[in-house]
């Protein structure tokens, strides 16, 4: 009997030992440990003047999570899974900065943007006047001034219009 117990034991308990052996040697793999899930934290400034950035963007492309940094340039994300994450940072006026993270543990990590200046196409704005619009028009119109309807003898408007052709 002693044997029968000593063989079942070798049988199922050895596949446990080796797991968490396993889990022992690198703790970041194993989905059971307390830094599976992490957080991640910071400060998102101006690379040349150092002033804080308040409404840069942090985006975790992987998760699809995002934040934005507040007044203080700062921003902070909560259960991000550990592993290997691609991280975009991103403010109107500045480069975007696109790096990769291995989450394993807690982490605080400050961002540095470099300002961009960006030019666009310019734009012209092009009016016509009130004739060339009359012009371009497919259906025929006709401009009635207040002098013109004053001398019809019409009793109403309809009755002046009609007179005029368009």
């Amino acid at each position: 009997m002693i044997k029968f117990s000593l063989i079942i034991s070798v049988i199922f308990f050895q596949p446990l030992c080796l797991v968490a052996q396993q889990a022992i040697k690198n703790p970041a793999d194993n989905i059971l440990s307390p830094s599976f899930i992490v957080s991640l934290s910071g400060k998102i400034t101006d690379e040349v003047t150092g002033e804080s950035l308040p409404g840069a963007s942090i985006y975790i492309a992987d998760i699809k999570v995002g934040a934005v940094a507040d007044e203080s340039g700062k921003y902070y994300f909560a259960d991000i899974p550990n592993g290997h994450h691609l991280v975009e940072i991103s403010h109107t006026g500045y480069t975007s900065l696109i790096v990769h993270i291995d989450f394993y543990q807690n982490m605080e990590k400050n961002f540095e943007l470099q300002p961009s200046i960006i030019e666009n196409q310019t734009v012209v704005i092009t009016g016509v006047s009130n004739a060339t619009s009359i012009q371009k028009t497919p259906v025929p119109v006709t401009v009635v001034k207040k002098a013109e309807l004053l001398q019809t003898a019409s009793s109403n408007i309809i009755d002046a219009l009609s007179k005029k052709s368009g």
